[in-house]
């Protein structure tokens, strides 16, 4: 893998890079049902970012 393939994809893998990412804001807002803006504060959202990511972690190590 170069240099520049393994940054993109640990931008990615990271908390900021998955908040930014247009599909899961896509997803996120589908439960956005009150169209309320913003949907989730900064801070609710990457808390709920890393604990799906501690869940799939958690998930895996069985």
């Amino acid at each position: 893998m170069s240099k520049q393939n393994s940054r993109a994809s640990s931008k990615r893998g990271s908390v900021g890079g998955i908040m930014i990412d247009t599909q899961v804001k896509d997803i996120l807002e589908k439960f956005n049902v009150k169209n309320k803006s913003p949907f989730l504060p900064q801070k609710a959202y990457r808390s709920l970012i890393e604990r799906n990511i501690s869940v799939i972690n958690d998930e895996k190590s069985l």
